[in-house]
Formats: C-alpha cells, sequence, structure tokens
C-alpha cells in the first residue's frame, strides 16, 4: 500500500458521526464530478534517509494535501474539517507520527473548500 491508500483507509476507517462519510479518493489518479461531500488526498513530497550507518534501515518523511470539499453547505464543510482535524491528531497505523501543519480555506461561490497539510512519519523502516 501507499501512503496515500494509508490515508485513506485510516479515514475511512474511523470517521464519526458527526457529517456522513465523504467520498475519498487519490488526486492523482482520479478527478470524479458530481460527489456532494468528497475529500482528495495529493501527495506532495517523500524524503528517505538512512536511519543507521549500514544503510539497511531508513527514515521516512511523507506531506500530503488532504482537499476536503462540499457543495452542501459551509456548515458542512466545517464539520468535515473538524473531523479531519480529529483524524489527523490520531496516529495512522503503520506510522510512527503524525500531524495536521496547516489548513487553507479556498471556498468559492459555487463550493465550500479547504486544504489541510498533513504530514506523516515511519521510522526504522528496513529497505
Amino acid at each position: 500500500m501507499t501512503v496515500i491508500d494509508d490515508v485513506i483507509s485510516h479515514f475511512e476507517s474511523n470517521w464519526g458521526s458527526v457529517t456522513p462519510k465523504p467520498s475519498f479518493f487519490n488526486g492523482h489518479k482520479q478527478r470524479v464530478e458530481g460527489h456532494t461531500n468528497y475529500m482528495y488526498v495529493y501527495l506532495l513530497a517523500s524524503d528517505y534517509e538512512d536511519a543507521e550507518s549500514s544503510g539497511t534501515y531508513r527514515n521516512e518523511n511523507h506531506r500530503l494535501r488532504l482537499r476536503i470539499g462540499s457543495v452542501t453547505s459551509q456548515q458542512y464543510k466545517d464539520n468535515m474539517l473538524a473531523e479531519v482535524e480529529r483524524l489527523c491528531a490520531e496516529i495512522v497505523s503503520g506510522y510512527k507520527y503524525n500531524r495536521s501543519i496547516r489548513t487553507i480555506d479556498i471556498s468559492s461561490t459555487k463550493e465550500w473548500k479547504a486544504d489541510v497539510i498533513f504530514e506523516l512519519k515511519k521510522f526504522m523502516v528496513e529497505k
């Protein structure tokens, strides 16, 4: 599984009852129109560094953009955003550290959207 698949799985499995679960998509593979509430996941960058001198293990750092959107209402987008922030604070299975770095409101007159920059880290991963 890729880091995008891991994040989508985390959100699908742990989504609460604040709002109905939105549709989740890998933003690099598909752009789907017609969904009223959605989240696209984009990988912005991945960095790898050796964790020890023999080169057997490495640390992985991933930065993603989560685009949350709703055509229903701003309140619906705000509720989804609160749920995303809650889930960003929970450790994603297989990772040792993750956090939400920044949220950017990119709403328009037709659609309410926000981008969340999300960082995940794995330590001592065998190459």
